[in-house]
Formats: C-alpha cells, sequence, structure tokens
C-alpha cells in the first residue's frame, strides 16, 4: 500500500508539473500573439506610407519632368548655351534618381505586404494552439487526476477484499463471494488504468487537421509565389520604361 500511495504522489507531481509547464507555454504564446498583431500592425502602416511615399515621387517627377519640357520649349532655350544644358542636365538626373527611388520603394511596399500573410498564418497558429492549450488544462487534465483517483480507488478495494478474504477463510462461500469481489475490483481497476485518455479517432481528427493546416500552407505560398512570378513581367516593363526615360534624355 505504501508504494501505491508513493507512486500515486509521484504520478500527481507529473500532472502538476505538466500542468505548470502547458500554462508557461499558453502564456508565452499569448505574449507571441501580441508580438505577432503589432508586427503587422507595423507592416501595414509602412505600407501604406510607402504607397504615401510613391505618390509624393510621382508627383515630383512629373513637376521636373513638366519644369524640363516647358524649360526646353521656352523660346530662351538654347541647346548650345552651357549653362541651358547644364541645367536641363540637373532636371534629367534628377527625374532619373526619383525613377529609381519609385522602383525601391515599390519593391520594398510588395516585401511589406508579402509578410502579412505570414504573419497571419502564425497568429493563427497561435490562436489554434493556446486554444488546444486551454483545453488540456480544462478537461484533459482533470481526467488524469480522475482515472489516478479511480486507480488508488480501486487497489484499496482489492486490497480490502484480500483482508477480508484472509479473516473469512474458513468459510468456502464468503471466500468466493471476496473472491468475487478482488475479481471486480481488479477487472475494473485494469479497465480504468488501460482505456486511452485520448481515443484513436481524436488522433486522427488531430491529424488531419495538421495535415489540412499544412496543405493549406502550402496553396498560400503557391499562390503567393505564383503572384510574384505573375507581377514579375510588370517589373521589367517598369525597367523598360526607365530605360526608354534614360534614352530619350540622351
Amino acid at each position: 500500500m505504501t508504494e501505491v500511495v508513493a507512486k500515486q504522489q509521484s504520478i500527481e507531481k507529473v500532472v502538476s508539473s505538466t500542468e505548470t509547464t502547458l500554462e508557461q507555454v499558453r502564456l508565452s504564446l499569448q505574449e507571441d500573439l501580441i508580438r505577432c498583431s503589432s508586427m503587422r500592425e507595423k507592416n501595414i502602416e509602412y505600407a501604406k506610407s510607402l504607397e504615401l511615399e510613391c505618390i509624393a515621387l510621382q508627383l515630383r517627377k512629373s513637376e521636373l519632368e513638366a519644369e524640363r519640357e516647358s524649360f526646353m520649349n521656352s523660346p530662351s532655350y538654347n541647346e548650345n548655351n552651357l549653362d541651358d544644358v547644364e541645367y536641363v542636365g540637373r532636371l534629367q538626373d534628377g527625374i532619373l534618381e526619383i525613377s529609381r527611388k519609385i522602383d525601391n520603394t515599390a519593391r520594398f511596399r510588395l516585401i511589406a505586404i508579402q509578410d502579412l500573410p505570414t504573419l497571419k498564418i502564425t497568429r493563427n497558429a497561435d490562436i489554434a494552439i493556446v486554444n488546444t492549450i486551454e483545453d488540456a488544462v480544462v478537461n484533459l487534465i482533470p481526467q488524469w487526476k480522475k482515472a489516478f483517483s479511480k486507480a488508488l480507488l480501486s487497489y484499496r478495494l482489492y486490497n480490502a477484499a484480500t483482508v477480508m478474504d484472509a479473516v473469512h477463510q474458513a468459510s468456502a462461500e464468503i471466500f468466493e463471494q471476496s473472491a468475487q469481489i478482488t475479481s471486480a475490483a481488479v477487472l475494473k481497476s485494469a479497465e480504468m488504468i488501460e482505456k486511452p485518455q485520448v481515443t484513436s479517432e481524436t488522433l486522427k481528427k488531430i491529424n488531419e487537421s495538421i495535415i489540412a493546416m499544412c496543405d493549406e500552407v502550402v496553396r498560400i505560398s503557391t499562390e503567393a509565389q505564383e503572384i510574384r512570378e505573375k507581377d514579375l513581367p510588370e517589373l521589367k516593363r517598369m525597367e523598360q520604361e526607365a530605360l526608354a526615360i534614360e534614352s530619350r534624355r540622351k
């Protein structure tokens, strides 16, 4: 009996330790959720600021182009005058530099936007894990404790039946009844001990959920890749436009 009590105490320590660990992990994930949400909001604000910067750069570029065209079409413009040529050159250099800035800004904005799905996947995964941990703490851990208590009670019942058998061993009838009680206690104890805490059907559903999640992540990743590949010609077209501007400037 002493060994059983010691084992029960050991199991209770393991359960308590597991419960503490789950709570620590849950708190850690909740902090990650806050951090992930903050990162996503900052990414959105960053992408918006880059969009505004692109608009401002485009406006400035248009102003410089208009200024260049106006100056070159003015009666006072002389293509053989060094000052006029230098002024036009500075305008063209400014236009080219702004074009580069617009291209870089657009790319950085695209990177910021591409980060949003990843952050969302991470956040959703964190939420799912937190919910799973909370279910374990609320439902699974108490079931562990109850199962171990049942096992201990069954063992005590078995022990009591054995004592009764020793006291009334002279009586065949009582001995038989004691044996039946002992048998019932052992079978009940075995049933409680051997019964799985989590069914295979539950594990199957969890596995299916994980597979579905992985498939969804792959799908999202594939769609993102397709979009990037689709945008590649547009970037090349923009590059050609930039080259055309440079050619016209020369």
